[in-house]
Order: C-alpha cells, then sequence, then structure tokens
C-alpha cells in the first residue's frame, strides 16, 4: 500500500514539473515573439541646426547584427556620417533617410529633415553707410538677420581707432569716421566668415582715459575732446568738484593739493540737429605738481635732419615745467654714426629710438616718468592731404607749407601737377630747405599734384614721395574793404632770408603789419646783421588767397619796408576795372647781443699735449649752474683739477698741496669755437657772425678776443679761467 502509494506521488510530481516547464516554454516564447514585433524607430523626425553646428539622429530598438544606414539628399546643405551625426554646411533643408540592414537586406526605418540655418548680414548695413554715434553699440542681433546665440566672434576693424567688436558680437562706436569691420562667426571650433558692415561713426569722443592736469591750471575741452562740434551742447559732470570743478567747457583744478589726486569726468553730447543726447564718455583726471609728459607728445616724428629739441615750438613739449629747472634731453642709447640720433640729436637714420627727459632743480637731477618715443620715418603726404585733398576757389586760398610730413632735409622737393591749366605749384623759399608748396588756383576742375625728392637741384633721378587732390570750385568769396583790413588776413606766412638764415615774422591780427621783434628771439633778426643789404627779392610772402599780389615794395633804410598789396578787381566795384590795393607795413629789428646764441664753446689746450678741456653753455659744477652771461661779454669758466690732469696737466696728480697756477703753466692755448647757423644741426646759432679772433692773454688766466659781425660792428669779449680746488 505505501509502496503503491509512493508510486503515485512521484509520478504526480513528474506530470506536475513537466507541465510546469512546458508553462514555462511557452510564456517565454511569446514575450520573444511580443519583442520581435517592434520594429525600429526615430525618437525625433527633424531638428534645426547652424551652420558648423550638429545634431545626432537617435534610433530607438535597433535590432540585433543590424546595421543602421543615414543618407542625406542634400549633401551640400547637411551631410551625416555612419553614426547618424548631422552637420549643417550651407543654408537649407535636406532629409536624411535612415536604414537598417539584416542578413544581407535593407530596411526602411524613416526620414529625418533638417533645417540649416546660416547667420548672414542685413543688406541695410553692407549695401550703404549705417550711421552711429560715438558711445553708441551695435548688438550682433541688430546687424544680422540670424544669430546663432552658441557662436562667438571676431571682428577686424579697419581702424580700432574708430569701432571696434567684442567676442559677442556687439560693435562699439568709439570716435568719428568710417570705418569696414569683417565679422567671422567661430561655431565649433571653426570659423567661417559672415561679411562686412560699413558704419559711418558720427560725434566727439575722448582724445584718452586718463589725463594729467596740473593743480592751479585749466584743461580747454577740446584738449580732451576730438571733434569738438561748435553746434552742440556739452555736459561735463565731475565726481569731485573740489578737485576739478566745470565752467564753460572747461575744466579747473584745485590751488593746490598732493600728487596723484584723482576724480573723473563724464562727457555727454547734445546735437541740435535732432535734440539727440549719447554719453561721449568718462575718463580719470591725475592732478599732479610735477613736470610730466603728456600722452599725446609721448610720441615724435622725425624726417632726417631734423633736430630733437624741447621747446612750445619744438618738437618736445613738456608740461608743467619747474619755472626754476632745467630741461634736457637724454638718448636711450649713446649715439655713434650709426644710431638713430646723433650726438647732437639730430635724425640721422631711419628707425625708432627712445629718449628721456632729465630735470634739474639746484644741482639735482631726476628723469620724467615718461619716456619718449622718437620714429624717423621717410617723407609721406600729410594726412589731411591724403584723406580729403586740398580745396580751395579760382584765384582763392592757396596753399603754403610742406605738403609732407618727416621731410628728409638733405633731399630737394618739387611738385607736378596732372593738369597744369588748374592750377600752378611750384616750390617756394629762398634757399634748398624751404621748398614748401605754393598752388595758385586758376579755374574749376579737379587735378592731383604729385610730389618728389631728390638728392639735390642738379640731380636728375627723382623719387616719388606721393600724390594728393586739388579741389578747385568758383570764386563765392566777399571782396576785402583795403580800408579794414588786418595783415593776418591777407597773409598766411612772411619770411625773410639774411646770411643763409630764415626768419619767420608775426603777421598782425589787428592791423597792417608784420614784425621780426617777437617769438621768444626765433623770429629776431641775429645781433649784426647788415639790414641794408636785405633786398625786396629776400622776402617771401605767402598770400592766403592767390589774387592777392606784391605790386611793389620799398625800403629807406633796410629795417622799415613798405608793400604795396593788390587785392584784386573788386566785382562789385561799379567801374569794374579797378583794383584795390594795401598798405603793409614790415619792420626788421635785431636781437640783444646774446652770447648764448653766438659763442658754442671754450677750450682751453695745456703744455705739448694736444688734449683740450672744453667747456660747453651751460653746464653744471657744485651743484650750481655756470653759463656765458647774455646780458655782458666777460665770461668765468671755473675746471676742476681732474678736468685738468685728463687733459694732460700733471702739475695736479695725487692733490697736491701747492698746486701750479695758470700763470705758471707754459704754452696755454684757449680756443672759441663760434656758434653759427646750420639749418640741419644748429638752427638757432648766429648766422651774422663773420670772424671770431684767436683769445689773447697775458697771464693764462684773462684771455680776449673779438666778434665780427655782417654789419661791421665788434665786440670785445673776456673770458677769465680759473681752477676749483674743491
Amino acid at each position: 500500500m505505501n509502496k503503491k502509494n509512493n508510486s503515485y506521488k512521484i509520478t504526480f510530481i513528474l506530470y506536475f514539473t513537466l507541465f510546469t516547464l512546458i508553462l514555462g516554454l511557452g510564456i517565454l516564447s511569446n514575450q520573444t515573439l511580443s519583442k520581435a514585433a517592434k520594429k525600429p524607430y526615430l525618437t525625433s523626425s527633424s531638428a534645426t541646426i547652424f551652420v558648423n553646428g550638429t545634431y545626432t539622429i537617435s534610433v530607438k530598438n535597433k535590432i540585433a547584427h543590424s546595421t543602421c544606414f543615414f543618407t542625406s539628399n542634400k549633401t551640400k546643405v547637411a551631410k551625416v556620417n555612419s553614426k547618424g551625426t548631422v552637420t549643417g554646411l550651407k543654408k537649407g533643408t535636406a532629409q536624411i533617410k535612415v536604414r537598417y540592414k539584416l542578413k544581407g537586406k535593407f530596411h526602411t526605418i524613416g526620414s529625418f529633415n533638417v533645417t540649416v540655418k546660416k547667420a548672414t548680414i542685413n543688406s541695410k548695413y553692407y549695401k550703404e553707410d549705417y550711421y552711429m554715434t560715438t558711445g553708441q553699440t551695435l548688438p550682433a542681433s541688430t546687424y544680422l538677420n540670424t544669430v546663432n546665440t552658441a557662436a562667438t566672434y571676431n571682428i577686424t576693424s579697419s581702424d580700432e581707432n574708430i569701432a571696434t567688436g567684442s567676442s559677442d558680437g556687439t560693435i562699439t562706436a568709439l570716435k568719428a569716421g568710417k570705418v569696414s569691420l569683417s565679422i567671422n562667426e567661430v561655431y565649433n571650433k571653426k570659423s567661417r566668415k559672415i561679411g562686412s558692415v560699413i558704419l559711418t561713426i558720427t560725434g566727439s569722443s575722448l582724445k584718452t582715459k586718463d589725463v594729467k592736469m596740473p593743480y592751479n591750471s585749466t584743461l580747454n575741452i577740446t584738449q580732451f575732446i576730438e571733434d569738438f562740434n561748435k553746434t552742440s551742447i556739452y555736459t561735463l559732470n565731475s565726481s569731485d568738484t573740489s578737485l576739478v570743478s566745470v565752467k564753460d567747457n572747461i575744466l579747473l583744478s584745485a590751488s593746490s593739493g598732493i600728487d596723484n589726486k584723482t576724480c573723473t569726468i563724464t562727457v555727454c553730447e547734445t546735437t541740435l540737429d535732432d535734440n539727440a543726447t549719447h554719453t561721449v564718455g568718462t575718463f580719470t583726471v591725475s592732478l599732479t605738481n610735477s613736470a610730466y609728459i603728456a600722452d599725446e607728445n609721448q610720441t615724435v616724428y622725425l624726417g632726417i635732419g631734423d633736430r630733437l629739441e624741447i621747446g612750445a615750438e619744438d618738437n618736445i613739449c613738456i608740461s608743467n615745467p619747474n619755472k626754476y629747472a632745467t630741461y634736457t634731453i637724454v638718448p636711450s642709447e649713446e649715439p655713434t654714426e650709426t644710431t638713430v640720433l646723433s650726438d647732437n640729436l639730430v635724425a640721422q637714420k631711419y628707425g625708432p629710438t627712445e629718449v628721456s627727459i632729465k630735470e634739474t632743480i639746484n644741482g639735482k637731477s631726476t628723469i620724467l616718468l615718461n619716456k619718449i618715443k622718437v620714429i624717423v620715418e621717410k617723407a609721406s603726404i600729410r594726412d589731411e592731404l591724403l584723406t580729403d585733398g586740398f580745396t580751395t576757389s579760382v584765384g582763392g586760398d592757396t596753399y603754403g607749407k610742406y605738403p609732407v610730413k618727416c621731410r628728409n632735409h638733405n633731399y630737394i622737393y618739387s611738385y607736378e601737377v596732372e593738369n597744369k591749366n588748374v592750377c600752378d605749384a611750384n616750390p617756394a623759399g629762398n634757399h634748398p630747405d624751404e621748398d614748401y608748396l605754393i598752388i595758385n588756383p586758376k579755374i574749376v576742375q579737379t587735378t592731383r599734384i604729385t610730389v618728389y625728392e631728390k638728392t639735390s637741384v642738379s640731380s636728375t633721378k627723382r623719387t616719388k614721395v606721393g600724390s594728393f587732390a586739388v579741389i578747385v570750385t568758383a570764386d563765392n568769396s566777399v571782396p576785402l574793404n583795403p580800408y579794414n583790413i588786418n595783415a593776418s588776413d591777407i597773409i598766411k606766412a612772411l619770411s625773410v632770408t639774411c646770411n643763409g638764415k630764415t626768419y619767420s615774422a608775426d603777421v598782425s591780427n589787428d592791423d597792417m603789419t608784420c614784425s621780426f621783434t617777437d617769438k621768444n628771439n626765433n623770429g629776431t633778426i641775429d645781433y649784426g646783421t647788415n639790414l641794408e643789404n636785405i633786398t625786396a627779392n629776400d622776402f617771401n610772402i605767402t598770400f592766403k588767397k592767390a589774387k592777392y599780389t606784391i605790386q611793389s615794395a620799398d625800403s629807406t633804410n633796410g629795417s622799415d619796408w613798405t608793400f604795396i598789396i593788390g587785392l584784386g578787381k573788386n566785382d562789385n566795384d561799379s567801374s569794374g576795372n579797378e583794383e584795390s590795393t594795401a598798405e603793409l607795413n614790415v619792420s626788421l629789428r635785431t636781437s640783444d647781443f646774446k652770447t648764448s646764441s653766438i659763442l658754442k664753446n671754450i677750450m682751453v689746450q695745456l703744455g705739448p699735449t694736444t688734449k683740450t678741456i672744453t667747456q660747453t653753455t651751460p653746464f653744471y659744477y657744485n651743484n650750481s649752474m655756470m653759463q656765458f652771461d647774455d646780458d655782458n661779454k666777460n665770461f668765468e669758466i671755473q675746471f676742476t683739477p681732474a678736468q685738468y690732469i685728463s687733459a694732460g696737466a700733471t702739475e695736479y696728480k695725487n692733490g697736491a698741496d701747492n698746486p701750479v697756477y695758470l700763470r705758471d703753466l707754459k704754452n696755454v692755448r684757449c680756443f672759441v669755437t663760434p656758434n653759427t647757423f646750420n639749418s640741419k644741426t644748429n638752427p638757432t646759432g648766429n648766422a651774422a657772425v663773420t670772424r671770431i679772433t684767436d683769445p689773447i692773454s697775458d697771464d693764462n688766466e684773462e684771455w680776449t678776443f673779438t666778434i665780427t659781425f655782417d654789419d661791421g660792428t665788434t665786440e670785445d669779449c673776456t673770458v677769465r679761467l680759473e681752477v676749483s680746488y674743491n
């Protein structure tokens, strides 16, 4: 019984196990069949991308052991790789066909549509000028039809002083002018040129972001604003009026204070034509008690033969100079025959160099903070002539200056007119270094003038410097009233040449006079000049209009001249034939006796040695300045024992307690070098000196010599030599 029951139990268990196994296999088979029934499909059917942008197509329910294939119907618009990554190439639409391959057969999954966008420039920004105001910004979303916010931009400006661009595509207007900006889009590490934007910028702008200003001084708006518009209204706001206050477009600094106190000035401009106000910009003002080199004076351009000099009318300008100080130029490199500047600071080679300014007060010297970059470059046409040309009218304004910058003083300049019927172009002046251009307009038309340079008047080989346009218009000027005019109304410049030296006159704004008696003696005729030798041909008058002429010139003593100036026919005159004239009075006066312009240095030679001690003027010794006295003709020059020893006088070696005095030395000689005129190296020298005798002495201490001048006069001078034992 038990055995039988056990047999039934075993059979039941076997049947149950078999049933469970069959049922499980059935369920598994159904699940497999259900999964195989789901087809591959695309998770998305479309996308929008930018040129150089990418999008990867996603396929769901990929079948095992199958391979997906992607095909673009427009490969120039969008390409796709084997992984389904689509890359935009060109603006447009494309369809990507997606298939899979299984057991050698292709099956379609679906189609994917891609739209490719391309950032382009709005036509109004490149087909014609778009106007902006200084300080205004132009975002990429304004000048681009489509903006890819994920991209960055490289913007190249034809003039970064006028406008610049940032990486987000924003363009900023900085200064008045016309500019072209090339826009490049950088996306997915690929750069693509979009195009160019042409802008015309109007309005004023800041010359600099940082301005130095002395205490107790003023700064006119034109000194920190470019393109100042007389019809605009400017508002200046100071962050600290106790340091810098504002009145009538002028900045006024505090009367005193501590160096490097600062405040900011914000400038706004309101243009009257549209009553629109914009912020020109904000700059920082630093107040100082010290001398300095202003930003605008930190670069100097010279031509070959130009001399580097300090002075208000020269090429180096020092702001806030100390009236008790002297300033000298210190080259950054030891002058030689191959350096840019010679030992007397004359430009002798093309290229850049630097100089510093030494300030000396009571024998103590310091170097001013900012160096000056000096660039000697070849002559070129002036920027204003290249940009705008020269506009005048028939019988109207003449051009009476050098049309080139950085002229080479070793060369002669000549001028050639393309159409000589339009105007004349001739060099003016009385010696080779005065070959500036005179343009006399004739008829209404436009022509060009080409400038050439050559080594001498007789040379047949010439080099072209450049050319510029001359635009002659009709003369609509109002005729001058000969009874109510000033010299400055008809004359641009007046000069006279004598003894090879040219002097410029002061042209009066108050009456019909010109005089050679001012300009810190640069315009005064040299002491000792024989004025009676000057003739009318020695004068050179540059008129403001071509119709003005010299009808006659007369003088009784060579110092006072009367010129009769023809003003051209007056069309409003009832007779129609009378030409108005005006009388111009010109006075020439010689300067006072100034030994610093007559004598260059004193040299002393001791005994049989050929060495000399040279003493130039001025010089510094024991914290005191020794120089020739311009008020008298007696000079006292001190030397140190060390100077004598270096010149070969052995009496002072080893600090002898009983040195040999000058009067006891034998074969001592004294030489005086004249400071004569040389247009290239010493334009301030006296040209009227004809002879200086050798100094003579009875005791080696007091030496006398005689200076003879062009007018026949003589001056006796005395030099006293001493040795300082300190």
